[in-house]
This record gives C-alpha cells, structure tokens and sequence, in this order.
C-alpha cells in the first residue's frame, strides 16, 4: 500500500475504530463505524469534482474502506461500491500510476473490482 494508502488506513482503524492495528478490525467493530466513516468521506468530497487531484485522494480512502469491508465480511455499501468501480478503471488509475501500471496493480484493481461488483456478505475476502 502507498503512503497515501497507509494514511486512510491509519484513519479508518486508528481514527475511527479506535484500534491499534489492523487484525484486530472485525465486521461488528467496522459496521459500527461505518455510518461515521461514510458522514465524513462524504463531508470531504463537498466542493470537489472527480477531475480534481484532491478528490483522487479521497478516491483511495473509499478504496481503503472497500478493501476493509470485503476483508471483514461486511457488506459493501452502495456509495463505496460507485467511488471504488469509477477509481479502479485502468483509465483513471493510469492519471496517477502512469500509462501502463505494473502488473501487480492491475491485478490488485480487478480483485478489488470483482469483490465489489460481486459481493457476498458475511464471505470473507483475501487481497
């Protein structure tokens, strides 16, 4: 995960959750968070469009925040499941990780997309 990554990671489980580190998240502890989580991405995004560089930041929380949900087993709301397939799109990740990103990338980015796009609550994914 980049620096940028590791940021909305501290944030989700520091922050939010109040945990000190990641293998203690479970889907109880997350789903109780989710609410709060979702308020303030979406306070974030206020004033922004999707061609501003500052909402590509934003783009990686809700990614952040996927990847978290599918790991637990909880259900990927709706608005995560928008930001997570509009930002994974070759063509939008390319503005940030070139005009051809390394394979792992765009292996991590369809696993993401898959997980998402065909989702089973209570099923717990790996990345």
């Amino acid at each position: 995960m980049d620096n940028e990554g590791s940021t909305w990671k501290e944030w989700v489980i520091v922050e939010k959750c109040g945990l000190n580190n990641s293998s203690k998240l479970t889907m109880r502890i997350l789903e109780s968070h989710l609410e709060e989580i979702l308020f303030e991405l979406d306070h974030l995004k206020e004033g922004t469009n999707r061609a501003d560089d500052g909402y590509a930041s934003i783009t990686i929380g809700y990614q952040v925040l996927a990847l978290f949900l599918l790991e637990t087993g909880s259900f990927v709301p709706e608005v995560v499941k928008e930001e997570v397939l509009f930002s994974t799109t070759l063509e939008y990740d390319k503005r940030w990780w070139g005009s051809d990103p390394d394979e792992e990338r765009k292996e991590f980015l369809r696993k993401l997309r898959d997980g998402v796009e065909n989702q089973v609550s209570g099923k717990k994914y790996k990345f």
